[in-house]
This record gives C-alpha cells, sequence and structure tokens, in this order.
C-alpha cells in the first residue's frame, strides 16, 4: 500500500471509528470501502467522506449481492446532504488528489 492510501485510511478511521459502519454489525473494520467507486469517480479517491469502514462480511456482500441494501443503510446513517457533497466535490475535481500530489512533487524534483 502506498503512503498516501495508508493516510487515507488513517483519516477515514480517525474520522468514521475502527468498527465497521453497518449498525448492527460489531466487528472491527477490515478494510476501508469507497463509496461512490474510484472507476467512476476518480477524483474521490482520496476523499475522507467517501471512506466507509467495513468488515470482510459487508465489504464483500457491498460488492456482491446486497450492494443496494447496504449503501441505503450507509446512507440512512450518513445522511442525504453527505451524499449530495460527494457528487459535488466528484464534479468539482477534474484531477484525481493522487495526480496533484504527483505534480505538486515534480516541481520540486525535477
Amino acid at each position: 500500500m502506498d503512503k498516501i492510501a495508508f493516510l487515507w485510511r488513517e483519516a477515514v478511521k480517525s474520522n468514521y471509528g475502527i468498527h465497521c459502519y453497518i449498525n448492527e454489525c460489531a466487528n472491527t473494520y477490515s478494510d476501508i470501502h469507497h463509496f461512490l467507486t474510484r472507476g467512476a469517480h476518480p477524483t474521490l479517491k482520496y476523499e475522507v467522506k467517501n471512506g466507509v469502514p467495513l468488515c470482510k462480511k459487508h465489504h464483500d456482500q457491498i460488492h456482491g449481492n446486497k450492494r443496494k441494501e447496504l449503501e441505503e443503510k450507509i446512507i440512512k446513517k450518513r445522511g442525504e446532504k453527505w451524499l449530495s457533497d460527494l457528487y459535488k466535490i466528484s464534479n468539482q475535481n477534474k484531477m484525481p488528489l493522487d495526480k496533484k500530489i504527483e505534480k505538486y512533487l515534480r516541481t520540486f524534483y525535477n
């Protein structure tokens, strides 16, 4: 895992805790899920608000046959404004954060 991804994961844990974000689950997280996918929303790859701590079971389910059900639970917990804000951030940023950091670092090392 690269340093940016590690720091993003730590920031998500700091904001949302170390337990699975699904209400009835008492497990600690095993992975941070990108609520809006990296493929469709690359500018949100390192957006802390887009990270959701999930246990392995729920992470597998959200990428499987329970996506809609689990996404509804996450939206209910975080709120419609959170989701609206994520879409706004995605639409405002044209260059993903990792590319911005890379571009910034190149100014010092080229």
